[in-house]
């Protein structure tokens, strides 16, 4: 138990035992994972929030307690079914979900979408209510939401995927009566319940990650510097592009089931052209290994970039990282426990909260402007500047809280969804206070 104390009362916010386990939870859900990063940020300001209300001790703990008890669980959890009549001739139905968070606060919701096989409620759950946080630290004003569709892309001809994004675009349409901004590049639509660019933003997803890199190390460039890449895809390539174009050496890659180290130096675009004509890094070079992946997070390098759609440092494998620096370019790739042994060893975590967010930026922004054309060029600016100011404010939070920078993170959250709450209750206030003139 963690205890906060204000000038006036001594007051604390015990971090719920059941995400308290979540730390020694080698398997620990993204769900569980978000809501105890929640958790331990609600423990360090609840003593701020209550001593800052205009009431008596009684009232502010409860309006705080209400606070943190509407974020805990997703609002609205919707799970469809629809047939899809595909062209090989056959007829398939698909599951398809959206979890929405944080509603509460604000009705239009942002969020990804994912395409795969196995779809887990819980990871959606996670993902929905980390869309709520991460908006909230960059000042967006969006709740949280998150959707998929149970089917291998891979399998599905561009026809039949096209037509399971439209049926299931049609049943966000129907089932909600508010905006819902979905971040992909699969589907391209615009309405007054749905939008969705259709524009592949993993450009501004690397230039997000790198920047905030940079911003916490407080660097202009990365000579000399060392990394190692894990995840070869889409948002990796860029990223491993940039830290090149700044001076960094890559001297390592994990594509599971291949890994591949070299101190000497590893260059990218071979390796693409080699994975993108074999399907495979295997027989690129003679030090490529397969099925040996964990091995290279203990090989040492300045900066380890965690880019791949999984979960990548856990209990068994967090303890064995030499890297100065981890990078969450991807979303929850480190559980809490792999978190605490991190910072036990003071290696610098920057968290996906922050750096995972640059694609989330571009379709909130796209959706402000509604697709205008050329303006997401201009939008790539704005989003650079976003960044860097979002990443300022977070480490003097850090430094004045003396917690780790994901805390301040979500710190930072919290204290903007709170203050909304705050202006909503004023607003019903006076709705109230007219109606009974």
């Amino acid at each position: 138990m963690r205890l906060v104390r204000s000038l006036w009362r001594s007051v604390y916010y015990d971090v719920p035992e059941r995400y308290e386990k979540a730390v020694f939870n080698a398997n620990a859900n993204l769900f569980e994972m978000v809501n105890y990063y929640a958790s331990k940020a609600f423990s360090t300001v609840y003593a701020d929030l209550v001593g800052g209300l205009n009431r008596n001790e009684e009232e502010a703990e409860s309006f705080v307690r209400g606070f943190i008890d509407s974020l805990e669980p997703c609002d609205v959890f919707a799970e469809y079914h629809f047939p899809v009549d595909r062209k090989i001739g056959v007829r398939e139905s698909v599951k398809a979900i959206r979890a929405y968070h944080g509603c509460s606060w604000n009705s239009t919701t942002l969020g990804g979408l994912k395409l795969k096989e196995n779809l887990s409620e819980e990871t959606m759950r996670g993902l929905a209510a980390l869309s709520t946080y991460r908006n909230a630290c960059y000042d967006l004003d969006v709740a949280g939401a998150f959707g998929g569709l149970q089917l291998s892309k891979a399998h599905y001809e561009p026809e039949d995927l096209q037509l399971a994004l439209s049926k299931y675009a049609d049943k966000l349409r129907s089932n909600r009566g508010a905006m819902d901004v979905l971040q992909t590049s699969l589907l391209s639509t615009s309405d007054s319940k749905l939008h969705s660019s259709g524009k592949d933003f993993n450009e501004a997803g690397a230039k997000t990650a790198v920047a905030v890199l940079l911003k916490t190390l407080d660097l202009q460039h990365l000579d000399d510097k060392t990394f190692i890449l894990h995840g070869i895809n889409g948002l990796g390539t860029k990223i491993g592009r940039d830290l090149n174009a700044l001076g960094a050496k890559c001297i390592g890659v994990l594509d599971r089931p291949c890994s591949f180290h070299d101190s000497n130096g590893i260059m990218l675009k071979e390796l693409l052209r080699h994975m993108k004509k074999y399907g495979t890094m295997l027989n690129f070079r003679p030090k490529v290994r397969e099925n040996d992946g964990d091995k290279i997070f203990g090989e040492e390098c300045d900066i380890l970039v965690l880019a791949d759609e999984e979960v990548a440092l856990n209990f068994n494998n967090a303890e064995r990282v030499t890297a100065k620096t981890v990078l969450e370019a991807s979303v929850g790739p480190v559980t809490p426990i792999a978190d605490k042994i991190l910072n036990s060893k003071e290696i610098v975590v920057v968290p996906s909260i922050l750096a995972g967010s640059g694609k989330a930026l571009m379709a909130y922004f796209d959706y402000m402007e509604r697709g205008g054309g050329s303006a997401s060029r201009v939008s790539e600016d704005v989003l650079l500047q976003k960044v860097h100011e979002v990443v300022q404010e977070t480490l003097v939070l850090k430094d004045a809280l003396g917690v780790d920078l994901r805390t301040a993170a979500y710190v930072k959250a919290i204290k903007r969804l709170f203050n909304v709450m705050l202006d909503l209750e004023v607003k019903k206030a006076e709705v109230f206070a007219h109606q009974k003139e």
